[in-house]
């Protein structure tokens, strides 16, 4: 039998296994994963929820686990009907001790996720698995509502940002490349293709919020179904090319999504809660996808740019401050805490580095 401690994250009390987790992905020999680093997006998954959240909503956590994040959804959100699912034997005894000692009423099964998939249909999915949602893309895009929401959580970065591509090529049929924007570049790759799938059954996912942070990338897509509006979404992919210091359209880097990484108005509506873990952390990144949702694709490495000019970096402040007066737009990005998105060209980013 495996020792279990009790944690607290968002209102939720939680069994989980007793062992040493660290920061990043952890091991996937954990007899039922649960990984402390992921509370922000979990925290996330609860103020997107809120902000969109519709009356008798069915949603599924594909692969719970422990069962948090459906837990920590039926006690900060309520008044839905929540399955939790993991094939998993530990973890389903594990889900059923944390929603009795959480008091919440919740569905909990243990089914292969495609095969669920594939008799249900739900209002909001989330899979967040130990590596690649490529998998379970087909079926998760089908069995999603009119106006649902299908929240993917992809862990291979390695392969989504270059290292291996590959195994890019081989999960999400895209290019990745390996350099300053790759983050960008891996989470624009891994939208793309849940985008292409969808389309491939006449559904439109369209990014509500996607982000890349610490081991992971997170992306939240609203579906809509009827070839028109898939094919009108399709026109947001496309394909990069990439030299010394920029990108510009075309290329063989892709496909990927070329669009915007967030709706302004879900972004609007949007609230951290007094008992989110990160919520101060949450706070930073939330300002800066509200600077940088209008902004288009890639972003300037203040760091890299500046070992091309062999000068000392810069303040970020500085160069967008330059930038904004010489009548461009220019804002921070949450893919790098020196790195810029802007309107204005490569060249004209190092000319305001030179002065």
């Amino acid at each position: 039998m495996v020792d279990l401690i009790e944690i607290k994250e968002g209102k939720a009390r939680i069994l989980v296994p007793k062992t040493e987790w660290k920061k990043g992905p952890n091991s996937a020999k954990v007899p039922v994963f649960y990984n402390p680093t992921m509370e922000m997006n979990r925290d996330v998954s609860v103020a997107l929820l809120k902000a969109v959240r519709r009356k008798e909503m069915k949603v599924l956590d594909g692969l719970a686990a422990s069962g948090i994040r459906g837990i920590r959804f039926a006690l900060e959100i309520g008044e839905m009907e929540i399955t939790l699912n993991d094939r998993n034997k530990k973890a389903l005894k594990l889900m059923e001790k944390n929603a009795d000692l959480n008091r919440v009423d919740v569905k909990i099964t243990g089914k292969n996720l495609n095969t669920l998939l594939s008799d249900s249909s739900f209002d909001y999915i989330d899979i967040d698995p130990f590596g690649s949602p490529a998998e379970f893309l087909d079926c998760a895009s089908r069995a999603i509502r009119n106006g649902g929401i299908l929240a993917i959580t992809a862990t291979d970065t390695a392969a989504l940002c270059g290292v291996y591509p590959k195994v890019c090529y081989r999960r999400y049929m895209a290019w990745p490349e390996h350099n300053w924007c790759m983050h960008e570049i891996g989470l624009r790759i891994l939208i793309g293709s849940a985008v292409r799938i969808g389309g491939r059954n006449d559904i439109s996912l369209k990014p509500l919020l996607a982000y890349s942070t610490d081991h992971y990338f997170r992306a939240y897509l609203m579906a809509e179904k009827g070839a028109r509006k898939a094919d009108a979404v399709l026109e947001n992919v496309g394909m990069l090319e990439f030299d010394d210091i920029s990108w510009k359209n075309g290329g063989d880097i892709g496909p990927m999504w070329l669009g915007a990484l967030f709706d302004e108005m879900v972004l609007s509506r949007m609230k951290t809660e007094d008992f989110f873990g990160s919520k101060r952390r949450m706070e930073k990144f939330m300002d800066i996808w509200k600077e940088e949702w209008k902004m288009p694709p890639c972003y300037h490495e203040l760091s890299y740019l500046s070992s091309f000019l062999h000068i000392s970096q810069p303040p970020i402040r500085h160069v967008i401050e330059r930038l904004k007066s010489m009548g461009f737009e220019a804002t921070r990005t949450h893919c790098s805490p020196t790195g810029i998105k802007t309107d204005a060209s490569a060249e004209e980013v190092l000319e305001t580095m030179r002065e």
